[in-house]
This record gives structure tokens, C-alpha cells and sequence, in this order.
């Protein structure tokens, strides 16, 4: 049975207790309130969970429109994962948001690095929505680069937290 997403989405703590008992499979675990400052916005979480890679959807920009491809699919964890990926990656980055390999291959290398000696200093964020009780999917908010070097390292399961608000930080 697929839950009324109006119910679950008005009522925070009917969202979470259907988490709390549709994914104890997935470590659903409640860790007070984090602020999160990702330099984009601000970001509320209550909860955390472990979700297979397979699992974790990105919003990838294409041609115009976003589109939603399971983070094995990114032109991100192409760039992780092959040489041919990496150009790839440098075709999307520079059709969709106007920048060159030279602005972006540089800050990809560096976080490759970066997760490899220190491990994740960021945290993955995800959205809450009905897709991560009914379909156990989820959707990332902030840490696209981030999933996809973890997977490059053998990381089947990641640690995501679940965004409860977003508050866009002001440009000063």
C-alpha cells in the first residue's frame, strides 16, 4: 500500500515514524537537530540513515530540463570511474553550466583526494519525500561529487542525513 503523500508530508512526525518503522533495515536513526551549512543553505536534519547506492538518485541537468539518474548513471561517477568518463563529465559540465575542464578537473581531483586520505568531511543530504518510505529511493540535495567518489572506493552503502527545511544562506 503507497501512503497519501499530503498526510505524510504536512505531518512531520507521521513522516518520520513511518521511516522510523518502513526502514530500521537501513539504520533510520534519530540525531537531534543538526544545522547543516552546505554554502548554499542552511539545512535542518533530524534523522540519518545508511541506504544502498543503488538507492540514491541526483538531479542532473540536461539539455534544459532536470532529470533524475541513479548516482551510478552521473556524468559524476563517470569521471570517477573511467578515462572516457572523465571527458564525459567535462562535456556536461561545459553544456549545462558553461564551465570548462579547466574550472572543474582541478576541484574534482582534489576532493578524490581529499575522501580518499581524510574520508567524508561533508555530510550527504537527502530530500524528504514519499519515494524514501515507499520505494526506499532517495534523492540528493547536496552531495552528488561527494556519492560518487564513495562509490569509486567500494562504498555499497552511504550515510545520508534527511533534510527536514532548507534555508538559503543571503549573499553578503
Amino acid at each position: 500500500m503507497f501512503l497519501d503523500k499530503s498526510t505524510l508530508m504536512k505531518i512531520p512526525l507521521i513522516y518520520y515514524l513511518f521511516c522510523y518503522f518502513k526502514l530500521n533495515d537501513f539504520s533510520f536513526k534519530y540525531i537531534g537537530k543538526n544545522i547543516i551549512n552546505t554554502g548554499w543553505c542552511e539545512a535542518t536534519s533530524y534523522f540519518k540513515i545508511k541506504l544502498p547506492v543503488k538507492n540514491i538518485y541526483a538531479s542532473i541537468k540536461r539539455d534544459g530540463n532536470i532529470i533524475n539518474k541513479n548516482i551510478l548513471e552521473t556524468p559524476h561517477y563517470s569521471f570517477v570511474s573511467s578515462n572516457q568518463g572523465k571527458q564525459d563529465y567535462f562535456d556536461y559540465k561545459e553544456k549545462n553550466f558553461n564551465l570548462e575542464k579547466k574550472d572543474v578537473e582541478k576541484k574534482f581531483n582534489d576532493l578524490i583526494t581529499s575522501v580518499m586520505n581524510d574520508g567524508l568531511r561533508n555530510n550527504i543530504l537527502i530530500e524528504k519525500n514519499i519515494d524514501l518510505i515507499n520505494k526506499k529511493e532517495a534523492k540528493i540535495l547536496d552531495g552528488v561529487h561527494r556519492s560518487a567518489v564513495l562509490l569509486s572506493l567500494g562504498k555499497d552503502n552511504i550515510e545520508c542525513f534527511i533534510v527536514h527545511k532548507t534555508k538559503a544562506i543571503k549573499n553578503k
